[in-house]
C-alpha cells in the first residue's frame, strides 16, 4: 500500500455523495489495480481476458460497495471478488472449449464455430483428436478460414460462399 493511500479516509469518502464516492473508487482502482490484475493473471493466462475479468471485478465491487462493512481490509474484499470472477471465467472457458471440441470431434464444424472463443481451442482439439493426421489439420484450417469469413461478413467486408470454406474445399 502506498504511503498516500489512507484506507480509513477512503472508506469515509465512500459514505458521502456520488462525486466523492467516484473519487474514492478511483483511488481504490489506482491503489490496488496492478495487484488485482496480477492475481487474476495467475488464473486467467491471456492478458486481454485478464483485463476483462478485472473490469468485471470493478463493476461487482462498485455495485457491492454497500455490502462492504469494513470487517476486512479493502484489498482482501477485492481479492475475493477477483478470485471468484477469475474462477467463473475459467469455468465458462472450459465449458465453451468442451462444447467446441465435441462438435469438432464429431465433424460438425459449422456448429462448433459459435463456441470457438479463441483459436487455441482449435489447437487443443487438434492435439487431442485421435487421428491428428493431415486431413484433420486441413479440416481445422477450413474451420479457421470459415470463422474468419463469418467475422469479415459480419463486419460487411465480404460476402460468404459457404462452399468455398467447406472442409472439402471448392
Amino acid at each position: 500500500m502506498s504511503a498516500r493511500f489512507d484506507e480509513e479516509n477512503v472508506l469515509r469518502m465512500l459514505q458521502e455523495d456520488d462525486a466523492m464516492q467516484r473519487r474514492a473508487f478511483g483511488m481504490i482502482v489506482e491503489e490496488f489495480g496492478q495487484q488485482l490484475y496480477w492475481q487474476i493473471r495467475r488464473l486467467v493466462l491471456n492478458h486481454d481476458d485478464a483485463n476483462d475479468v478485472l473490469q468485471n471485478v470493478y463493476i461487482k465491487a462498485w455495485n457491492g460497495l454497500d455490502t462492504f462493512h469494513g470487517d476486512s481490509r479493502l484489498f482482501t474484499w477485492l481479492s475475493r471478488i477477483a478470485i471468484n470472477e477469475s474462477l467463473d471465467f475459467v469455468r465458462r472457458q472450459k465449458t465453451m472449449n468442451a462444447i467446441a471440441m465435441a462438435y469438432i470431434h464429431t465433424n460438425r464444424y459449422q456448429e462448433a464455430i459459435p463456441w470457438i472463443n479463441r483459436q487455441d481451442t482449435l489447437f487443443i482439439a487438434a492435439e487431442k483428436h485421435p487421428s491428428r493426421d493431415t486431413i484433420f489439420i486441413d479440416e481445422m484450417k477450413a474451420v479457421i478460414n470459415y470463422s474468419k469469413a463469418l467475422l469479415a461478413h459480419a463486419q460487411g467486408d465480404i460476402a460468404i460462399s459457404a462452399q468455398a470454406y467447406s472442409p472439402s474445399g471448392p
